[in-house]
């Protein structure tokens, strides 16, 4: 079928105005502002329990679209506190990754679990992560109440959000419960963790200070 001359005009005109279009697409995208923030990362490899020093970090730019609260974003947060896990060069730190005291442990062969508490049953709030306690359990219906287990070593309090207990992403300061413990995590025995979930099923468990 032969096209007439006006339908070549028509065609090569919409071939033009598409190069024009998709020219000043590509220009508008090259030259869009991306706008940048300072973000902390290691400079070199920092192992878990180390002191956050000036010469071991270092500020990178990072998108501002990808840069949230979470991440340190100033050299001086980082002054007297300590490296939660171990970080490689150039990663960046994060806020739940640092804190003024070292992270405890985990030895070999044990293992990490929470539960659940309220305030009277965490000697009102008055410990802390790195206290060695007694577990203490109590049936629902009143018949069992016995000690568990002793000296055993607090890894993290944290409040009803999540947030380990006082922190700056804790609960406001208008809401008393974000000093009130609601989970404790602790480190035992594989079996031991396994059976402290089946007496929290059954009661509730308590903490016994020394």
């Amino acid at each position: 079928m032969l096209i007439n001359k006006k339908k070549l005009i028509l065609i090569f005109i919409c071939l033009v105005l598409g190069v024009i279009v998709s020219y000043k697409e590509t220009t508008f995208i090259r030259t869009k502002e991306v706008k940048y923030a300072q973000v902390v990362v290691a400079k070199s490899d920092i192992p878990v329990n180390s002191l956050l020093e000036e010469g071991k970090l270092e500020i990178k730019d990072y998108p501002e679209s990808i840069v949230n609260s979470e991440f340190v974003q100033s050299l001086e947060d980082t002054e007297g506190k300590y490296a939660l896990r171990e970080f490689k060069e150039g990663t960046p730190l994060f806020e739940s990754d640092i804190a003024e005291e070292k992270a405890i442990i985990v030895p070999e062969g044990m293992v990490r679990v929470s539960f659940s508490i309220s305030l009277p049953d965490s000697l009102a709030g008055a410990v802390l992560p790195g206290d060695l306690v007694g577990i203490g359990y109590a049936s629902n219906d009143g018949s069992t109440s016995e000690q568990l287990y002793s000296d055993v070593p607090i890894t993290k309090i944290t409040d009803k959000a999540g947030y380990d207990l006082n922190s700056d992403k804790s609960s406001n300061k208008y809401d008393i419960t974000g000093v009130i413990p609601a989970t404790v995590t602790v480190i035992l025995k594989p079996e031991e963790a396994v059976d402290l979930k089946r007496y929290e099923t059954k009661g509730h468990l308590f903490l016994l200070g020394y």
